[in-house]
This record gives structure tokens, C-alpha cells and sequence, in this order.
């Protein structure tokens, strides 16, 4: 591989070598070359050099005439030992002392060719042995030493064995973005890192980034473990929870662990900024995320839950929530039950618990089941009165006969209301003699007249049947799904029989057999009328 294609970067070059590497052509190249291969935005600060002053010392170095006063110095004159003197040492002549031979302008281009040439350090040769060193440690994520030059836009200015990497702010700290003092605190000092990235362009320009985030993060994560208590800032409040830098990496306080009685929002609890102590619940290394819990330094109004809200005891809450399933009700701060739709009425059967209940209402209830170690407390209302479902089979014995209103329709079937307090069932399935096609005949408010199919007063169950017409008993009705002939009404309309046109003939009707006649069959018959 040709060193020339890896040329990168500055390093210092040896002292007294200047002279030789101006007076030779190979030498006049390597700072434009450097400046081609160099990255232009942070990998090198070669492409920062004027192009004008790379171009103007090879004519300037051929003009100037001090390689020969080395070589026959004159002795009779101050001037030409001074020459000579200032030669030998290396160091930059002035105008005034420097012999002149083609003009005035040649000594000072000369001199100005000879200052950067001192001052800056020749660009150092990425050597294949150097580049695969680094692309070995990228490979295997095995940290290297860099010490830290400087600090430059985005970042910093980081060097392995004389060649520059760059080492980006994102990738700096195990944070995203770490200030500019914790930046600068570093530079003078060697830090590991590990090897990020490596390109290298069509014309031979090699970028090459570093990263020590992973290291902290690995390092980070290996001293700490769950169950410790750790103290952090608060960096960001989200509706779920609040995130805590804790050395660099955020954990974070879900809100149902922020405290023991419920929170609705976390702005009302913390403000970015606050300093927190939480205890680490979780920790997930493949995701790289740490569960805090702040409420484990709160004393647990759970602890004489079952003493306080023992099984079949009385208290008065209030409702917080509503869900489908049911409502939450707090019986005090931190303690909250669950009243579930099943424990609303005795003989309702409620779709929603907003039927029964609203949010922020007061009410009382009945503890069902009481928790400490699952911290639940369930609760009921139709318990705080006797069931009247313990004397259901003598008001309403199997196969009595009685009317209710229609409260609710569904596809599997219909609930109906009977006696004014319970809710009976009426299944699809003992719909079949009223059924009209494929719908059910009924809709909500109707008054229909049912029987008690079954009844089970320990399951809370009633067993509603329609009560069938007599007609409808002996001839039937139309089920679901049978033939109908081509002129019959289909869907959910009766069938309509078909009915001879004389048939139809209103009563008062003037009609007779005469009007069955044609006219000269009347003629025949009855003679000419007047």
C-alpha cells in the first residue's frame, strides 16, 4: 500500500530537517498534499493553510543566494560573516541583513517560506501497521489511549501515536450532550477510547472517529446493581414518569412508582432541575435502561390495610376513576378499592359503571376482600343490602307467566326487566317461534309478555322465554332460513297469501253476474235497454 495514499496528519518533524526538504522538489509537495487528504471540517486543521503560501516559496528558495555564501564565505566584509552566521544557525535572516541579487521582494518571500516551515510540523504517514492496529481495535471494540489536544467545533481533537482522530461531543459522555467545561476539563490528558469509525474517500482521505461511551456506559453499569440508592438531577418530565441523570445516564421514576398515593401528573410532584434519591428497581443492559422508584422512601399506608378495612366493614369514599370493568374508589390517601361491575346491583345488569356512579361522588361501600401483600381492597355496593334473589323461586317458580320491558338488545339475545326489579335473560335460542327472519322482534321499551324458563336464585340467574301466540302454536311461524315461494315477501315481513280478485271486492260493492256478461250477451238476454 502506497504510505502516500494514508497521508492524514501533523506531527513534529525532526529538528534540522527544513533546509534539506525545501531545497528538494519532493519536499515542496507535502503540505498541498496534506491539504488535499486532510478532512476540511474536524479531522485536520491542514486544509486551514492559504493556498497562496504553499505556492510561493519554490521560486523564492531558488533566487536566494544563501546556500552559496555557505559555501565560499567572503572575510573581508562584516556583512557576509554575519550571512554566514545567521546561515549556520538556522535562523531567519531580516531584510536588512540578507544580500539582495534580483530585487528587493525575493528576501521577504523567503523569509515569510521560512517561518511556517519552522513553526509547523511536517504531516505524519498512516503506516499500514498503524491503520491495521486501529481497525483491529474497531473490530474487536477494544478501548485504545489517545491523549486530548485540543477542543475543537463539535468536539475533540484526540491522537493516537502522532495520528489525529476525531472524538465527537454525542460520543464523548454516556449523556447526549455534555458542556462545554466538561469538554475542556479533559484536554492534556490521555482518556480511553474505542475506535467508532473509519472511512476513507476516492481520493485517499481517511477520516477516522473515536467514542468512549461505551466504555463509561460498561463501566457505569458493572458498579451498580439493584437495590442501591443512588441521587440525580432531574433532566426531563414526561407524562409517564420523570428521567434522572444519575452520572451521566438516565434512569428512569415511572409515575406509578413516584409515590404511594396515586399521581395524576408529575409536574405536580418534581420540576427539571430538582435533586432527586431514588432506589434502582430494574436494571435491562440489552436496552440500556434503569427503573427508579421514589416511593420506596415513603412509609406504605398499606402496612395496616387488613386491620383498617377488614372483610365486611362499612366506609364511606369517594370515586376517582371509572373504567370499563368497574370504579376506583379512594377510602383515604394511598388507598384505593375496586368497585367491580358485578358488585353494583343485585338484580341490574349494568353495561357501564357510569350507570350507577359518577366521578368525584361520594358514596358508600361494603369491603369484599382485603390485601395487604397485593395491595387491593375490593369493594361492593349491593352487599351493604340482603339479596333479594333468596326468595326469587317463589315470586317467580319456573313456567310462570308474566310481562316485562325490553332494557337492552344484543346479538346473543335481549334483557328484560320483570316485576319491576330483575333482570331476566331472554336467549336468542328461545326466540326461534317469534323470530322474524334473522332478526330479533323486539326493541328497547317494549312491553312483552315472557315465561320463566329457569331460575337460579345462588347464580343470580333468571331464564326468560316469549310467551307464543296460540296461532302461532298450532300453524307456526316462519324460521329462520326456510323456503318461501317466488311471490311470497321476503325478509322480515310476514308472507302474504294470495287472495282471488272477487275475494277482494269491498262489501257495499254494486257487483252481481250480470256485470260477468258481455254486451250482446246482456242484449240477448235482458233485450235492448231504453
Amino acid at each position: 500500500m502506497n504510505e502516500r495514499d494514508f497521508l492524514y496528519s501533523e506531527a513534529d518533524a525532526p529538528a534540522g530537517s527544513s533546509a534539506p526538504e525545501a531545497a528538494s522538489p519532493a519536499a515542496e509537495s507535502p503540505v498541498p498534499v496534506a491539504d488535499a487528504m486532510a478532512t476540511t471540517d474536524h479531522t485536520s486543521n491542514a486544509a486551514a493553510a492559504p493556498t497562496p503560501t504553499v505556492e510561493e516559496p519554490a521560486p523564492a528558495v531558488a533566487e536566494q543566494p544563501a546556500p552559496e555564501a555557505v559555501a565560499a564565505p567572503s572575510t573581508d566584509t562584516a556583512q557576509g560573516t554575519e550571512a554566514v552566521a545567521t546561515a549556520s544557525e538556522g535562523a531567519t535572516p531580516s531584510p536588512a541583513d540578507t544580500p539582495s541579487t534580483s530585487g528587493s521582494e525575493a528576501p521577504t518571500a523567503s523569509a515569510e517560506a521560512a517561518t511556517p516551515e519552522e513553526t509547523k510540523p511536517a504531516p505524519v504517514v498512516i503506516t499500514d501497521e498503524i491503520l491495521a492496529r486501529l481497525q483491529a481495535a474497531k473490530d474487536s471494540t477494544e478501548a485504545i489511549m489517545v491523549d486530548v489536544a485540543e477542543r475543537v467545533r463539535g468536539g475533540l481533537r484526540v491522537l493516537f501515536e502522532g495520528v489525529k482522530l476525531f472524538l465527537p461531543a454525542s460520543q464523548f459522555f454516556i449523556k447526549k450532550t455534555p458542556s462545554d467545561e466538561e469538554l475542556q476539563s479533559v484536554v492534556g490528558t490521555q482518556i480511553p477510547v474505542n475506535v467508532f469509525e473509519i472511512q476513507k474517500d476516492d481520493t485517499g482521505k481517511i477520516s477516522i472517529i473515536a467514542s468512549r461511551k461505551n466504555i463509561l456506559k460498561a463501566e457505569f453499569l458493572k458498579n451498580i446493581k439493584v437495590g442501591d440508592t443512588v441521587e440525580g438531577t432531574v433532566s426531563t418530565i414526561m407524562p409517564f414518569g420523570v428521567f434522572v441523570d444519575i452520572g451521566g445516564f438516565d434512569g428512569l421514576i415511572h409515575i406509578s412508582r413516584i409515590s404511594h398515593q396515586r399521581v395524576d401528573n408529575p409536574h405536580n410532584v418534581f420540576k427539571r432541575g430538582d435533586t432527586v434519591k431514588a432506589k434502582i428497581i430494574e436494571i435491562d443492559t440489552e436496552k440500556d435502561k434503569i427503573a427508579l422508584s421514589t416511593k420506596e422512601f415513603e412509609e406504605s399506608p398499606w402496612t395496616t390495610v387488613e386491620t383498617e378495612y377488614a372483610k365486611g366493614s362499612r366506609h364511606k369514599g369517594i370515586v376517582r376513576r371509572i373504567t370499563d370493568f368497574g370504579a376506583f374508589v379512594e377510602l383515604r390517601k394511598g388507598i384505593e378499592g375496586l368497585l367491580r361491575v358485578s358488585e353494583l346491583s343485585w338484580t341490574k345488569r349494568t353495561g357501564h359503571p357510569s350507570e350507577v356512579v359518577a366521578v368525584d361522588q361520594e358514596i358508600e361501600v361494603m369491603v369484599v376482600d382485603c390485601s395487604a401483600e397485593k395491595k387491593q381492597v375490593g369493594l361492593s355496593i349491593k352487599r351493604l343490602s340482603d339479596s333479594p334473589w333468596k326468595g326469587i323461586t317463589d315470586k317467580f317458580p319456573v313456567g310462570a307467566e308474566t310481562t316485562g320491558v325490553v332494557k337492552q338488545v344484543m346479538g346473543q339475545g335481549a334483557v328484560i326487566t320483570v316485576g319491576g326489579e330483575f333482570d331476566g335473560f331472554m336467549p336468542r335460542s328461545k326466540m326461534r317461534d317469534v323470530m322474524r327472519g334473522k332478526r330479533i322482534p323486539y326493541n328497547v321499551g317494549d312491553m312483552v309478555s315472557v315465561v320463566v324458563a329457569d331460575v337460579n336464585q345462588d347464580d343470580e340467574s333468571l331464564i326468560l322465554a316469549p310467551k307464543v301466540d296460540p296461532n302461532e302454536a298450532i300453524f307456526g311461524s316462519p324460521r329462520e332460513g326456510a323456503r318461501r315461494g317466488p311471490r311470497e315477501d321476503r325478509g322480515d315481513r310476514e308472507p302474504r297469501a294470495r287472495v282471488p280478485r272477487e275475494a277482494e271486492a269491498k262489501a257495499d260493492s254494486n257487483f252481481s253476474l250480470a256485470d260477468l256478461l258481455s254486451d250482446n250477451e246482456k242484449t240477448s238476454l235482458f233485450g235492448k235497454s231504453e
